[in-house]
């Protein structure tokens, strides 16, 4: 049971974020600043 409370937030992530994509919510041009910011920020982090 600890294991599916560690893995449903990581996918309730994913999901949000490709619901919000296709709703356009977030543009194009948002992806690629996004991306690196995550890359050299948050997953250092």
């Amino acid at each position: 049971m600890q294991v599916f409370s560690t893995i449903i937030p990581i996918f309730a992530v994913v999901i949000l974020g490709f619901i919000a994509r296709r709703k356009g919510f977030m543009p194009p041009a948002f992806l690629e600043p996004a991306n690196r910011m995550v890359y050299y920020l948050a997953i250092p982090a």
